[in-house]
């Protein structure tokens, strides 16, 4: 039985075998470097954005570059500075001095622990708007209701008067 070749990227997504829909990640097919590609570029792209105009800081997709990146830099802290102090401990070792090895093998420990207890738990982040409902729960619904906002020009846009809460729900 002859099988059509599938293309490159079809190993690296989990599909939907009734659709073919991608649905998910292979995250066995990833090579492990891509993780440290994407830190690396999270970070590079959140300085060239944000850098210029700070006030971009507040955007969703700058937030969630800030945390990858953050997560690439803790961990290459984590790693540099377990390589250097268990470098260092070794150095002072053979100087015969005890003390300054030690706190650096404690220093050593404490980036070590730091590496290893990185968490690699995907983050739960709560809906701004509740329960996500209907076919597709994840995707913004815009609804028109013209009673929802009674501004007339007079006054705040803001105020509760203007704002019915049960129009809005």
């Amino acid at each position: 039985m002859n099988r059509i070749p599938r293309p490159f990227s079809s190993s690296l997504f989990k599909r939907c075998p009734r659709t073919g829909k991608i649905h998910g990640i292979n995250k066995g097919a990833w090579p492990k470097w891509c993780l440290l590609l994407a830190g690396f570029a999270a970070c590079l792209w959140y300085l060239l954005r944000v850098i210029p105009k700070p006030s971009r800081a507040a955007y969703p997709c700058q937030r969630a570059a800030a945390s990858i990146g953050t997560g690439f830099l803790t961990y290459c802290a984590a790693l540099a500075g377990y390589a250097f102090s268990s470098v260092k401990a070794k150095s002072l070792f053979r100087k015969n001095r005890p003390f300054l090895a030690g706190l650096c093998v404690a220093a050593s420990v404490v980036s070590l622990c730091v590496f290893v207890a990185n968490d690699s738990r995907p983050a739960a982040a709560a809906s701004p708007a509740g329960a996500g409902k209907g076919i597709f729960p994840g995707r913004v619904a815009w609804v028109y209701n013209p009673n929802a906002a009674k501004w007339t020009g007079a006054g705040n846009y803001w105020d509760a008067a203007v704002n019915p809460q049960a129009e809005y729900n």
